[in-house]
């Protein structure tokens, strides 16, 4: 069976990656990475389509912190 979503998380020291099937593993993964504070960017994708379902960007903007997050499934 073909691993359909794909994590990717972001930071400035390492990049991870995780390959899962299901889309609740994909958002396990996904709030894991996020509330870990290791990452700045952690996003699923649709490993068949290319499409982003969800995403969490945290950079520092004017003195402070600027949080953006969505998502599209689940």
């Amino acid at each position: 069976m073909e691993k359909r979503f794909k994590v990717v998380a972001n930071s400035t020291i390492m990049d991870a990656e995780v390959n899962v099937r299901y889309e609740d593993e994909a958002h396990e993964m996904f709030e894991k990475f996020r509330d870990s504070g290791s990452y700045h960017k952690v996003y699923i994708m649709d490993n068949e389509t290319g499409e982003v379902y969800r995403t969490y960007d945290i950079s520092i903007q004017g003195g402070g912190v600027m949080i953006q997050e969505w998502y599209t499934i689940g």
